[in-house]
């Protein structure tokens, strides 16, 4: 995870250290209740970027 990712998510003020805050308290409550713990900060998580390439109109180019 980079300011590059947390930039190109779009959301808070861009950069990564709101992506990490608003990530952990977004995810926290899920993990204590699956778990029974709570999220670590260094928690491994699967990251994607997609393309969008139908319709071509809003194709990303």
């Amino acid at each position: 995870m980079d300011e590059g990712f947390a930039r190109a998510e779009g959301e808070g003020d861009l950069s990564l250290a709101w992506w990490r805050d608003a990530h952990l308290r977004y995810f926290d409550p899920y993990v204590r209740a699956k778990f029974g713990r709570p999220l670590a900060p260094d928690e491994p998580m699967v990251l994607e970027r997609f393309t969008i390439v139908w319709p071509p109109a809003l194709a990303d180019k």
